[in-house]
């Protein structure tokens, strides 16, 4: 060994056992003196890791882009490109993590390095680029294909996933692939049809089979696991969800206390306590119980229907209706017991504030009647009276312990899917989701043909509408909105689409007054309203009643990315441009992409400091990129070449 790559090998040591002991300081300096002895990739990566810990972003990129770029024999030249990658996809810095993948690729052609590409690319939203990358392996077939598959699905694409599995080898994989296609699709028969083609299989295949309402086959499935494996907590927790569908306490109750056992601090089992307790009536312990398992995992749907539910009971509507949309909004799919129970909130909100029990507009519960009539029976459904309140307590009471988007209900003793077409609102947001994976021209066909086959829906226009506007297309944006009002006044969100079509065009005062005239027609203004009223605010100088709206807006959805922005350049233009650099350092952890972007169109660096003025510039630039796109949980952008990109959502 020469004298110098001893050197460099001490330095190294002494770097490690600093980094080891968070000495960040002295680590950094010991890593710089190997590199001052030899450059070496391993080096570089380690004192990127110090900076990173030292807060040093851009210094710490620098070192990661020098690694991939130093010829090294001591570690693989590919393994370093994948390790920078991924750190730099963690510093915020997308645009250089593909690059250096995209530079590995040119020189080697490694499948393993494209197929991590596209991944990438996936997780940095840009979710077109990503696809169209792992098509081209799926296209030689063997378990790319799967990979494709499966990341459709993953975005709500069955469709696509199951021609995706078309080029799948044979095998368990494959099939299971195919029935979570066919479920999600609602084509229940072919995939009850294939799950009987396949009898051996383990907790998934027996949940697919209570996913297409075959709960008999599921049960036996499951009881056979438990039987061979007693030990399987998935399946007790199924077979409890089963028995408590049923209303059978008694026989849940037994299984839950061996989800107790095996997994005494999970979530699953204190839910399913607290539904069994509010199945008994108890109502104070099932909702500690569901505090508990909320506790836990504050995102567990089935206890926030719950509690909602169980805090309508108790006269705290407030509590109800938070509880109501937080467990809708964190459902996978359109939970029909949610909705209704919804309804009985805001329909009891009514009488309590003194408006009549039926004040609720039609269009908010007629299709949902519809879909609850198989369990609801005859009689009359078109206004919320006394009578038809009863009636649909009874269909909650009927179906039993399940509020889950897979809906069923009770009768004569015998428990049976509640299978219903998909709610129009639910389909078109469906349909506009595939936004991510599909070109925009494919889903406004698709809610076009929807629009077509359900020529009494308005809402569908407004979806339609809402692509247009993220298309930065103000002219049909305005023309779906206006269809959405031609029959039927009262729709709220046209208003809010017409609202912000204008302020697309830069027609402020035109803007507010279609806010005006949908507050006039359907009171009180909904939530979206307050983004883009406060930007048209903003972009006409009234700052104190800009700020008014964004407070309000962000107390509602406090993850909304334009309103952060637009409170900052608010502020700023009163002065005080102390949330600036904040709201970009926010931007860099929740929209990496979007901000990295942003910076590069700029030609500023995504992981240094800017003055205000500079901040300032580039928070104008980003919500341009964005067009008319001002959502809260569905960000959607377009670079200066024409790329549509998304947020990835939380």
């Amino acid at each position: 060994m020469t004298i110098g790559r001893a050197a460099k090998t001490v330095d190294l040591a002494r770097g490690m056992r600093a980094l080891e002991a968070r000495r960040y300081e002295e680590a950094l300096r010991a890593f710089s003196d190997a590199i001052a002895v030899r450059a070496s990739a391993e080096a570089h990566l380690l004192r990127s890791a110090a900076h990173e810990k030292l807060g040093n972003r851009a210094e710490a990129r620098d070192d990661l882009l020098a690694a991939v770029a130093v010829e090294t024999v001591e570690i693989d030249g590919a393994a370093v490109t994948r390790r920078a990658a991924v750190r730099l996809m963690k510093l915020g810095a997308v645009n250089a993590a593909i690059e250096v993948l995209d530079a590995s690729i040119e020189r080697d052609a490694e499948v393993e390095l494209a197929k991590m590409r596209a991944a990438l690319c996936l997780t940095a939203g840009r979710t077109h680029e990503g696809l169209d990358a792992i098509r081209v392996l799926a296209d030689r077939g063997g378990d790319h294909a799967l990979t494709l598959a499966r990341w459709l699905q993953g975005f709500g694409d069955a469709e696509g996933a199951l021609d995706a599995l078309e080029n799948a080898p044979e095998g368990p994989e494959r099939d299971r692939a195919v029935l979570r296609a066919l479920a999600e699709l609602g084509r229940h028969a072919d995939a009850r049809a294939k799950l009987a083609q396949m009898e051996s299989g383990g907790v998934e295949e027996a949940r697919l089979a209570i996913r297409v309402g075959d709960f008999v086959d599921a049960e036996r499935r499951l009881l056979a696991i438990v039987d061979d494996d007693p030990h399987v907590v998935e399946g007790w927790v199924s077979l409890a969800d089963l028995a408590l569908w049923r209303g059978d306490v008694e026989e849940a109750n037994a299984r839950i206390a061996r989800v107790a056992e095996l997994e005494p601090e999970g979530a699953q089992g204190k839910r399913q306590q607290g539904i069994a307790l509010a199945l008994s009536g108890q109502r104070d312990q099932a909702i500690a119980a569901f505090d508990a398992a909320l506790s836990v995992d504050e995102r567990d749907a089935q206890a926030l229907l719950w509690r909602g539910e169980l805090r309508r009971a108790e006269h705290d509507l407030d509590g109800s209706l938070g509880d109501l949309d937080a467990g809708i909004t964190a459902s996978h799919g359109y939970p029909l017991a949610g909705h209704l129970s919804r309804l009985l909130t805001v329909t009891a909100g009514h009488r309590h504030a003194g408006r009549p029990v039926n004040a609720t507009n039609e269009d908010a519960f007629a299709e949902l009647l519809t879909l609850l009539q198989p369990v609801l029976g005859p009689g009359e459904t078109g206004s919320l009276d006394a009578e038809l309140l009863d009636r649909l307590h009874g269909v909650l009471d009927a179906m039993k312990g399940n509020r889950t988007t897979r809906p069923s209900f009770v009768e004569e003793g015998q428990l049976r899917p509640l299978d219903v077409p998909t709610h129009t609102r639910f389909a078109a947001r469906q349909i506009q989701d595939l936004l991510v994976v599909r070109p925009p021209e494919d889903v406004l066909r698709r809610l076009e043909q929807l629009a077509d086959e359900r020529s009494d829906m308005p809402t569908i226009h407004c979806h339609i509408g809402e692509v247009h506007l993220w298309l930065g297309d103000a002219d049909r944006a305005g023309e779906a909105f206006r269809r959405a009002i031609r029959d039927t006044a009262e729709v709220r969100w046209a208003y809010v689409g017409l609202c912000a079509t204008e302020m697309l065009r830069g027609r402020w005062r035109e803007a507010l007054a279609w806010c005006d005239r949908g507050i006039e027609v359907f009171p009180p203004p909904g939530r979206t309203m307050f983004a883009y009223r406060s930007e048209v605010h903003r972009r006409m100088g009234e700052l104190g009643r800009a700020e008014d709206d964004l407070r309000h807006m962000l107390e509602l959805t406090p993850e909304r990315i334009s309103s952060w922005i637009n409170l900052a350049l608010v502020r700023h233009a009163r002065g005080d441009g102390t949330l600036l650099a904040p709201t970009f350092v926010r931007l860099r952890r929740r929209a990496p992409g979007l901000l990295d972007d942003a910076c590069r169109e700029r030609s500023l660096d995504s992981l240094s400091g800017h003055d205000d003025e500079t901040l300032r510039a580039l928070f104008e630039h980003v919500l341009e990129m964005m067009r008319g796109n001002r959502s809260s949980n569905f960000v959607s952008y377009f670079t200066a070449d024409g790329q549509l990109r998304f947020v990835p959502r939380d």
